[in-house]
C-alpha cells in the first residue's frame, strides 16, 4: 500500500520507541500500516539516549560477512537523511584513529589494509595534516600515523528517534507515552490485547 493511502490494516502496536521501535513503526506506517507507538516514558530516553551511535564498518572486521552488513547499514542511514532530514541527528563526519602503543599501531594499520582490499575508504595521513586538515589542537607527534575513515559517521539517537516518530505521528500515527506494556493476552478470537501499567504503578 503506498504512503499517504488513506486505506489503512487494523492497527499495529509498536512497543518501545527506542531505535528500534521507532525505525520499524516509522516504516510500517509508510507502508500502509496504522501505527500506534506505546513507549513507558518518552521515545529515545531510554538506552537509546546512551548508545554511543557509531556508524562504520572498520570496527567489523571479524568475518565478512558481518563487516559487508554493516557497510549495508551505513549506506542506509545515508538514504536515511535524505529521506527524513538530516538536521539535529546525522554527522558523517568521519573518524580518526591512532595509537601511542607500538603493538597497537601495527594491528590498525594491518587492519587498514585489510579494509583497503575489501574497497572500504580508508587514508593514511600524519599528525601533522590531521591538525592541518581537521583539528590543529590535536596534540599527537607529527609524523605518527593516523587512519582516517571519510565515509563514517555519528548519530544522535534521541533526534532521530523523534524525527522518526514525529514524523509518523503528523502523518497520522497515534503515540501513548507513560504507560508500559506488561502483558500480551490473547482473546478466544485470535486478537491480542494488551495490558498496560501507568508508569511507576507496580
Amino acid at each position: 500500500m503506498p504512503y499517504g493511502s488513506t486505506k489503512r490494516p487494523n492497527r499495529v502496536a509498536v512497543i518501545g520507541a527506542g531505535i528500534i521501535g521507532a525505525s520499524v513503526g516509522w516504516n510500517l506506517y509508510r507502508h500502509g500500516a496504522n501505527v500506534v507507538f506505546i513507549e513507558e516514558g518518552l521515545p529515545g530516553e531510554g538506552v537509546t539516549n546512551w548508545s554511543f551511535s557509531w556508524v562504520n564498518a572498520s570496527n567489523k572486521t571479524a568475518r565478512r560477512s558481518y563487516f559487508d552488513l554493516n557497510v549495508v547499514g551505513m549506506a542506509t542511514y545515508r538514504e536515511l537523511a535524505a529521506a527524513i532530514g538530516p538536521e539535529s541527528w546525522w554527522y558523517p563526519s568521519g573518524h580518526l584513529r591512532w595509537a601511542d602503543d607500538p603493538a597497537a599501531e601495527t594491528k590498525f594499520l594491518k587492519t587498514a589494509e585489510l579494509l583497503a582490499s575489501w574497497d572500504y575508504r580508508v587514508e593514511l595521513c600524519t599528525g601533522a595534516e590531521v591538525r592541518r586538515r581537521f583539528e590543529p589542537a590535536l596534540t599527537m607527534p607529527d609524523d605518527v600515523p593516523v587512519l582516517f575513515y571519510p565515509d563514517e559517521a555519528w548519530v544522535h539517537g534521541r533526534h532521530l528517534v523523534s524525527r522518526l516518530v514525529g514524523q509518523a505521528v503528523a502523518a497520522g500515527a497515534e503515540l501513548r507515552t507513560g504507560a508500559g506494556v506488561r502483558d500480551i493476552v490473547i482473546r478466544a478470537d485470535g486478537r491480542p490485547q494488551q495490558s498496560l501499567c501507568p508508569t511507576g504503578a507496580a
